[in-house]
Formats: structure tokens, sequence, C-alpha cells
């Protein structure tokens, strides 16, 4: 049998550090639950993401958050009281169009990109990057045993599982965890869209409208980003180019320069004749915007004689940032109930 670390055993653990997870983690923590997090990617905030190119830095996931709930504007104001979002724009820019879309919603931005934000909620939280779970059981007295790549064993009263929801039932069906029937057709219709993004590094000048977005000027791009004008990156020139659903699909599997060359053609009405590029990347995100969802925010599961199993993401009653939120809370009040003796 395989020997625990004392830090390594806790009321709830929760694999994935995205908006859900680190919402399920902070509401558990506040109510006493002993948390622990594990995500496999080098730093937390899941699709919340930042990479550093040249001397700047550009979100290369989400832009940024709209808060529409009365729950979630409460959590962002705090957040802003914090210092950690900031208000970038109200409603869109001219070239902008939003289908459906009849209120302007404020755009909310983290000043040092998105990837901070998410490391700033996962303070005071134990929460552990480059952890890839590979192994889930269950012990003889009624806790979970989850194993990583590196060999590493943790053991939980509860497990969260808040990764894409394919990625959640392939680490259910390899532990040979069997969901209700009913439940396990309805998570196997979630689905999400691939998404392709490029991130550009210019000197010279890219006017993008003000105040540095364009949502959905067509149906092959749905946005572009001034990170300088966003407050991201205020020492170098970076444009962030998102592929809408469609040319994602086309480009997912697409050699590197090609594609880029592609979403970089969206920059040629903003570019000026003297502008130089001088580095781009690329980021493929395979499971980006859920298309069908779960109706409901989180489940909880008894499989079996096994200990409780909550599932939650974006995939579940919402998507994007506010919906991973509300859904890691659901999370974290199932969990709890859980815990009750």
């Amino acid at each position: 049998m395989a020997r625990v670390q004392a830090d390594n055993q806790t009321d709830v653990l929760i694999v994935g550090a995205g908006m859900t997870g680190l919402t399920a983690g902070r509401a558990l923590a506040a109510r006493g639950a002993r948390v622990i997090l594990l995500d496999r990617r080098s730093s937390l905030g899941g699709r919340l993401g930042t990479r550093i190119v040249g001397p700047g830095r550009a979100d290369h996931g989400a832009q940024f958050l709209t808060a529409e709930s009365p729950p979630f504007r409460r959590m962002v104001r705090e957040w802003q009281r914090e210092g950690i979002l900031e208000e970038w724009c109200t409603g869109w820019s001219e070239g902008s169009v939003i289908p459906g879309r009849t209120q302007a919603l404020v755009r909310w931005s983290a000043p040092g990109g998105m990837s901070a934000f998410g490391e700033q909620l996962a303070r005071r939280l134990d929460a552990r990057t480059g952890c890839r779970v590979t192994r889930i059981a269950t012990t003889d007295d009624g806790l979970w045993e989850i194993r990583d790549a590196h060999d590493v064993t943790y053991r939980a009263r509860v497990l969260v599982l808040t990764p894409p929801v394919p990625e959640s039932l392939e680490l259910l069906d390899l532990a040979d965890i069997r969901l209700p029937d009913a439940d396990a057709r309805a998570l196997r219709r979630v689905t999400y869209t691939r998404c392709v993004v490029g991130v550009f590094w210019y000197d010279g000048d890219v006017d993008i409208p003000e105040p540095g977005l364009v949502e959905g000027r067509d149906e092959d791009i749905a946005f572009i980003a001034d990170n300088r004008r966003k407050g991201v990156s205020p020492e170098a020139l970076l444009i962030t180019v998102q592929a809408g659903a469609e040319l994602s699909e086309k480009l997912f599997e697409t050699a590197r320069a090609a594609a880029l060359d592609r979403l970089e053609q969206a920059l040629a009405p903003y570019r000026s004749r003297d502008a130089v590029l001088r580095e781009r990347q690329i980021k493929r995100w395979r499971y980006a915007i859920p298309r069908m969802h779960h109706p409901e925010r989180a489940l909880r599961f008894v499989p079996g004689r096994r200990p409780p199993l909550v599932l939650a993401g974006d995939g579940f009653g919402g998507s994007r940032v506010e919906g991973a939120v509300l859904s890691g809370l659901h999370a974290a009040e199932l969990a709890i109930d859980a815990l009750s003796p």
C-alpha cells in the first residue's frame, strides 16, 4: 500500500485549477475545509492564459470577463477593490459586431494579464502545478486515492473533477468508475469548440479601434485585442488575434506558419506601413468554449460504495468565466454537504 505524506491527505481534492477549481477551493477554504488543488499545467488559471513575448505579455486565452448575474457582479466588484481586476471598457468598439447583444457590458481585464489574476485567486490555497493525474482509486477505509505522473499519492474524503467534461470522463473510465446511465449519456453530450489564437509583436503602429478591442468583426475572427492598451503589456505592442469557431477548426491541424499567416491577415486594416513584425506565437486550445452544456451547475455522485465525487466546470450550466465561477460555487456547496456527518 502506498504511503501518503501528511500534507497530501485532505478533506477535498480538486483536479484542475482553472476558474472552477479555484472558485471551489476558495469557497471550501472559507468554510474551514482542507483543500488541495492539482493542475497539470505549469501555471494556474486554466484558460486564463498569459504568455511572455519579447519584453511584453499577451493574454492568449480569455481576453476579459463580463458579469451578468448578481452573485458574480458582487465577486467582480470585490476583485476590483482588491486591485486584481480593472475596468477595461464598456460596450464594444467601432467595427465590432455582437450578434444578439443589446446590453453594453463592462469588460474587465487583469493588470499584468489574466494569468496573474488566476495566481492572485490562488493566494493562501494549496494549489500545486505540474501534477497530471494518472490514477484514481479508492481505499478500504473510504477515501479517494489519487496519483500523479510523478508517482505522488494523495488521499481525500471528497474528489472534485473540474477539467473539460471529456477529460473528466476519461479519468473515470480509466478507473472503471461507472456513473448512472442517464447521467453518463448527458455528460457525453457536453462538447466544446476548439480555438486557435495568434500573438503578434510589432514595432510601429497597429491601430486597433478604441479601446483596443474588436469583437466579432466577421465569422472568421472572434477577437482582436491590443494588450498594451488593455494595460497588460506597457513594454511592447502585442496584439492577440483569436479565430472564430469555424476558422479554428480549419486551422487546428494546420502547420504553424500557415495558421499564423491566416490570423495575421486580420490585422491588415489596422497595421501601418512602417509596422515591423518582430515575433509571432500560436496557441491551440482543444477545449475552448462549451457549445453543448449540462443543464446543472455541478453534479454529485456516490458511485457504487465509493466516497463522494463532484463534477463541475464551464461545461455545466453556462460557459466562459462567469459560468465556470458559478459552477465552482455550486461544486463547493455539494462538497460541503458531502463532508457533513
